[in-house]
């Protein structure tokens, strides 16, 4: 243990920093919260009750989906473009699709005499929580976890690990309990 803290001090830095940057960016959150953000940028999905108990199983369909494309590409190219490459072209990315959720999140609230920029918020938020996952995946999913397996020495892989994992964790629970906290205030 004391090894990693001074000899191995910036892998298990860095290690800990990209689980936490994977986290902060809200993937768990929108997979936790994905079917009720879709149900609030008011897009219409045909014959499904927003309050049944199977409309939440039923939306999430879409980002599973999305999660193992990604998962699927991910393990094809990993090898072949290296992990920095990926990272650096497929974060970006996600960064702009959580931009276009935003935009969309925002023109669906908006409230004229037309609903045609509530209908185009709606679809857009849905696109843009769908490129997410993808761009996601591709990029923050497994390649920090197999960064994470490749930065320590042998001997230290499972320590090393594991403290990552914790910080990955504890991220997750913080960004997920803010989220949380703040929807169920907007929605009183």
């Amino acid at each position: 243990m004391k090894e990693l803290f001074t000899v191995y001090k910036k892998s298990l830095f860095i290690g800990c920093m990209l689980q936490l940057f994977q986290q902060t960016s809200g993937i768990n959150t929108i997979m936790y919260y994905g079917p009720t953000i879709i149900l609030s940028s008011g897009i219409q999905i045909g014959g499904l009750d927003p309050k049944a108990p199977t409309t939440g199983i039923i939306l999430n369909l879409p980002l599973a989906f999305m999660n193992a494309l990604g998962s699927f590409i991910t393990s094809k190219i990993i090898d072949r473009l290296g992990r920095r490459y990926i990272m650096l072209r497929f974060i970006p990315g996600t960064v702009i699709s959580l931009l276009i959720v935003s935009f969309g999140m925002y023109l669906s609230t908006y409230e004229p005499d037309n609903t045609t920029p509530q209908r185009v918020g709606g679809y857009l938020s849905l696109i843009g929580l769908f490129l997410f996952i993808c761009f996601f995946t591709i990029a923050l999913s497994g390649v920090v976890w197999a960064i994470n397996a490749e930065i320590y020495p042998i001997h230290l892989v499972g320590t090393g690990n594991s403290l990552a994992t914790s910080s990955n964790w504890l991220s997750n629970f913080i960004v997920s309990s803010f989220f949380s906290y703040d929807y169920e205030h907007r929605c009183r």
